[in-house]
């Protein structure tokens, strides 16, 4: 159809795509549909004069085309509608609207413990934007960090400042602000507060005064390195960061060197070389280690290794960033398999999985399970 529409509807479906009536109609394009349910659905207001043509959004106001995406579609909408601040546009829920999630809540006398990114900017969750756009305060570990995150995005509550010294007070603090029905978020410099940062004894205070923890998941170093670093055992220990004295860090790493199970640890830039120097007296020369630094950022390394190479790594490489340093699982020699087993194990894993190759492995030979199940692994990483 073309020209002006009687329904009072100032947007509408241009092949598939949404346009002002009026501007569709002066440059004389077929007006498909008309749709008071889509429109809704992305958030663009009656009368409004938002146009998108080609991918692009036009404001007859200023006549400028820019490209758009689905939060942009969103955030010209608001701004056509007067909805001029960074701040509402996540408090709204214009993005919840108009990415078609569940109707989202924020109950008063709360403690919120947000995950933000560990260095880019783009990890952060539509959840977490949301709950900082509405919290009364936000206790961060540096609020000087804090406020460039959320300058970054227009959001500008109350901060407050708990750090390992004192927690204790900060805590005293939150729990007095949520009795009073506000509420509070809790967030540390980079990922999610508690994991090897402040913020425990936070939730622990809020839990005996009787109130609620409310966790807003989002970006961690230990589970992004671990999704990463390809470790073959099951489950982890994660033990954070080690002492930095030179004695007590020996003695910590050659008690965790024992363990069989896979272990993590995190490690600042100008103590690295020490720790991954003693990591590799440590460690028996052929368990795998993988060293991840920078994550998610412009220059994010991971390197996979054994800890007999540890050492030169760590000479040929200079220190930059945070690291996670992660020790793969302890693997069991298999002690009696003679050569004729090897072979017929060898020849018969590309036809059986590892599992079941090893319980048959364990009858004919008498040989432990894990142990044939450990060569089987060991086999297959030596042919990648």
């Amino acid at each position: 159809m073309k020209g002006e529409p009687s329904c009072g509807i100032s947007t509408a479906i241009v092949s598939g795509r949404q346009v002002g009536i009026g501007a569709a109609c002066s440059a004389g394009l077929d007006v498909d549909a008309v749709c008071a349910s889509e429109l809704a659905a992305a958030s663009v207001p009656a009368g409004k004069g938002c146009a998108i043509v080609s991918g692009s959004v036009h404001t007859p106001k200023t006549g400028k085309v820019k490209s758009t995406t689905l939060i942009q579609r969103a955030a010209n909408a608001r701004l056509t509608s007067n909805m001029t601040s960074q701040a509402n546009f996540w408090s709204e829920n214009s993005l919840m609207t108009t990415a078609g999630l569940p109707e989202q809540t924020v109950p008063d006398g709360a403690l919120y413990v947000v995950g933000v990114p560990i260095g880019n900017l783009g990890d952060i969750t539509l959840r977490a934007l949301w709950v900082l756009s509405r919290v009364d305060a936000v206790a961060a570990e540096d609020t000087r960090e804090t406020r460039k995150l959320l300058d970054r995005f227009g959001l500008s509550p109350q901060l407050l400042s708990v750090r390992e010294h004192n927690e204790r007070m900060g805590a005293e603090q939150i729990v007095a602000r949520l009795s009073r029905g506000e509420k509070v978020a809790l967030v540390t410099d980079a990922g999610t507060p508690a994991v090897s940062d402040p913020g425990a004894r936070v939730v622990d205070a809020v839990y005996e005064a009787g109130l609620r923890v409310i966790p807003i998941p989002g970006a961690s170093a230990v589970v992004t390195a671990l999704s990463a670093a390809g470790l073959l055992g099951s489950g982890f220990h994660f033990v954070g960061f080690v002492p930095p004295q030179a004695k007590a860090r020996r003695a910590a790493l050659a008690e965790l060197a024992e363990h069989k199970a896979p272990f993590v640890l995190y490690e600042a830039p100008h103590r690295v070389v020490d720790l991954l120097k003693d990591l590799g007296a440590a460690l028996k020369p052929e368990r795998r280690v993988v060293v991840a630094r920078e994550l998610t950022k412009r220059f994010e390394t991971i390197t996979r290794l054994t800890a007999g190479e540890l050492c030169a790594w760590a000479q040929e490489h200079e220190p930059r960033g945070e690291y996670v340093i992660l020790i793969d699982e302890m693997r069991t020699a298999a002690v009696g398999l003679n050569e004729e087993a090897r072979k017929w194990l060898r020849a018969l894993s590309s036809e059986l999985p590892a599992s079941r190759l090893s319980a048959v492995g364990a009858k004919a030979t008498g040989l432990p399970r894990q142990a044939i199940y450990d060569f089987l692994l060991d086999g297959k990483r030596e042919e990648q």
